[in-house]
């Protein structure tokens, strides 16, 4: 499982399950409502944060990456 966020939200990809998840921080907190259908281009710009990040820590420590992210 790894998330991304910003201020309004957070999105969860679980790599085993494939179901992701989308909240909203300001509006519950406790995340409780998944968002993801009804905001899916939100979804779709976190993942990209995460993705990309994800990237990042491969090319600059790829030991270190390979025991933190689990690419499909």
């Amino acid at each position: 499982i790894r998330t991304a966020r910003s201020r309004q939200w957070k999105f969860i990809k679980n790599y085993d399950s494939g179901r992701n998840e989308l909240y909203n921080l300001l509006e519950d907190p406790g995340e409780q409502i998944n968002l993801i259908e009804k905001h899916p281009d939100v979804a779709w710009q976190l993942e990209e944060k995460l993705l990309a990040r994800e990237q990042e820590l491969l090319k600059s420590n790829p030991i270190e990456a390979k025991n933190k992210v689990c690419l499909p």
